[in-house]
């Protein structure tokens, strides 16, 4: 890179930048990918979304299809 007329290298940070123009940012990308139904309801906190929702906690998951997501 060109400092008055000099080159001088370019630090890691601003490669870095450079590098990564064009890639999507980390929050355009997934957390995690190809997981399961079990998984999402192991990892959030579906009980209180359904307390939340006053709604009745479904006995398995294809009880609250599509009733949990038009009662808001």
């Amino acid at each position: 890179m060109r400092s008055g007329e000099e080159l001088v290298p370019m630090s890691e940070d601003q490669l870095r930048k450079i590098f990564a123009e064009g890639q999507p940012g980390w929050l355009e990308s997934p957390a995690l990918k190809d997981v399961s139904a079990q998984d999402v309801v192991q990892w959030l906190d579906t009980q209180t979304f359904f307390e939340l929702m006053r709604l009745p906690y479904p006995t398995d998951r294809r009880a609250c299809w599509p009733a949990c997501w038009t009662s808001a």
